[in-house]
């Protein structure tokens, strides 16, 4: 017998800006991302499995580091 554990996902739905919405585990690892790469002279590797929308949460955190 082998058991598979599944982790409930909300879908993304777009947001009124027209925007994907991230899903919560895709935000706190922007929010992570962003608040290491405003510290002085570091960078970041953004580590996620397949699918996880690793591009989308990279993007996100380029432009919140640097327009804010």
């Amino acid at each position: 017998m082998m058991w598979v554990m599944v982790t409930p996902v909300a879908p993304a739905v777009p947001n009124p800006a027209g925007r994907r919405a991230l899903r919560p585990d895709q935000e706190r690892g922007l929010v992570a991302t962003v608040r290491h790469l405003r510290r002085p002279r570091t960078r970041a590797l953004y580590v996620a499995a397949t699918g996880t929308g690793k591009t989308l949460v990279s993007i996100r955190a380029a432009v919140r580091a640097l327009c804010l």
